[in-house]
């Protein structure tokens, strides 16, 4: 007889509680069979909403409504709510299941901070191997095509008569060949009077000859 007033007590909330219905879903907002849904009410309440939906008595106040799930694939899916019941009443709350993404492992500082190898003798090598490719490079366009004198004198006969007027400076920059080279053919065109040669300064103005 001494455990009836708190069983009174115990009972006075149920007889003025509210009626919360709702149907639990999944991210595809189908209904999921079998979750359990908890309420902290005292004492706590647990339901299995056996085809997706569930029915609590709640007393009037505020609550933390959650519903948790084992998938197929044995990941664990989870939602929560904070609700107040104001009155006596029915309520309708549903609820959406979400599957609980894995902890984020942080990588350790240690393997981030490791010092960077030393690679300067990787790139001095780099760099000398760099400017020996462009040294032999330049060597290369700088080397002189031997000169055929017959073909090299038609070029050059050809070349006067297009510009009617230049200069050797200008013959020497247009025909890679020795300076050497270019002279005596032009010495060549000149004596065969297929040139003229008219001094200037230090240079030498060069004209076809049309008489020849």
């Amino acid at each position: 007889m001494r455990h009836w007033p708190l069983l009174v007590l115990l009972l006075i909330p149920l007889s003025s509680a509210a009626t919360l219905t709702g149907t639990v879903y999944d991210y595809s907002l189908q209904p999921v069979p079998g979750a359990v849904v908890q309420i902290d009410t005292l004492p706590p309440q647990t339901v299995v909403a056996t085809d997706g939906t569930y029915t609590l008595r709640v007393p009037a106040g505020s609550y933390l409504l959650s519903v948790s799930k084992t998938s197929a694939q044995g990941l664990e899916e989870q939602a929560q709510a904070s609700i107040t019941v104001p009155e006596t009443g029915e309520f309708t709350y549903d609820l959406i299941l979400f599957q609980q993404l894995e902890e984020f492992e942080a990588p350790e500082l240690d393997n981030l901070l490791e010092p960077e190898q030393d690679n300067t003798a990787r790139y001095v090598i780099l760099i000398i191997v760099g400017i020996t490719i462009i040294i032999l490079g330049a060597l290369k366009l700088r080397k002189k095509q031997p000169a055929d004198e017959g073909d090299l004198e038609a070029k050059l006969l050809r070349f006067i008569r297009q510009h009617k007027r230049t200069t050797q400076k200008d013959i020497r920059k247009a025909f890679p060949y020795a300076e050497a080279t270019i002279s005596l053919a032009l010495s060549s065109l000149e004596a065969s009077n297929k040139i003229k040669k008219i001094k200037k300064g230090r240079g030498n103005i060069i004209t076809y000859n049309k008489v020849s």
